[in-house]
Formats: C-alpha cells, structure tokens, sequence
C-alpha cells in the first residue's frame, strides 16, 4: 500500500505521517509513506500510483478506521479486577518483573499482576517466542539477532539464554 500526504505544514505531516504508519503497519507491513510539501515533487512521486486523494478530515476518519479495523488480532489479558485489551502486533515483547510482567507496546508500558508462563500461554501461537526466563517476544518486531542478543524494531536489545538460542534462531527463520 501506498500512501501520499500533500500539504504546506511540514510538522503536521510529519504526525499524520507516525500515526497513519503506526495503525496501518499491523494490518498491512508493506505500506509506504511520503509526504510533500511542493506539488510538483508530490506529482513526481506520484506518477506511478495509484491515486486517492483525502481532505484532512477524511484522514482523520481512515486513521480511525484502521485503529479499529476487525481483521488486526487482539489478546485480551485479565488479571483479578483488572482487562486489558490489546493488538497483537503492536505488543514489542513481554518482560517478568518480580510477580508481575511488563507489557511493551507502540502505545507505552503496562505493568500486569501476571506470571510470564501465563502470558506465554496466551501469546506464543500468535507468534511470541520465548528468548530468556524474563522476556518474550514478538518475532515479527525482530529485526536481527546477532550472538546472543534479539535487536527490536523499537530499538531494545533484549537478552538471549545461551539455552534457547538454537530454538530462538530456528523459530525466527521459520516466521
């Protein structure tokens, strides 16, 4: 999917630009984004797309849409009084903390009175590979992994046990 933003306000976007690229990314991951300032730069990339052009109110109703779209997949964790829900692709890793974990999304981090065994019940047939005692991650943000260390999409090194890196590199090849 392609997708072009034309309009004379660079920071504005700039933002339309992360938050389109943040909700379309879990539903279609070969999305492309330019944006432009000059028309005739906006008419020179565009020549070989196929073109929809949308006022900002109608963005602002596609980047609702999107957010709310049926087909991203959602896991839905309770934990005593407490449900939280959220979309799969947008979960970088689960980390233990103590009794607790530490849920790290595009959205922030969430601290759950959850036991990471529980958790990895919940998420490894949706693609979380288990890389050490204290982490779980999602193996479509893992960019590369080198020794014995998993590189994420959002920057975070985390940790691989000398043990699972055999599993953690055949599970990895195989997403």
């Amino acid at each position: 999917m392609r997708i072009a933003l034309y309009g004379t306000d660079g920071d504005k976007l700039q933002k339309h630009k992360q938050r389109l690229y943040k909700n379309i990314v879990a539903v279609d991951d070969t999305v492309e984004i330019i944006c432009c300032q000059d028309e005739k730069l906006l008419k020179e990339n565009l020549k070989d797309f196929q073109m929809i052009f949308m006022e900002e109110t109608a963005l602002d109703k596609f980047e609702q849409y999107m957010l709310n779209n049926p087909n991203r997949k959602k896991v839905t964790l309770s934990v005593g009084k407490e449900i939280g829900t959220f979309f799969v692709n947008d979960i970088y890793y689960v980390e233990a903390d103590l009794s607790k974990i530490r849920l790290v999304t595009k959205e922030g981090e969430f601290l759950l009175s959850i036991s990471i065994s529980q958790v990895q019940g919940i998420l490894e047939n949706e693609g979380f590979v288990k890389v050490h005692r204290s982490y779980l991650v999602n193996s479509s943000h893992v960019i590369r992994v080198k020794h014995r260390t998993a590189f994420m999409d959002n920057g975070k090194e985390i940790p691989i046990s000398k043990y699972r890196l055999k599993e953690v590199k055949e599970r990895l090849i195989c997403k």
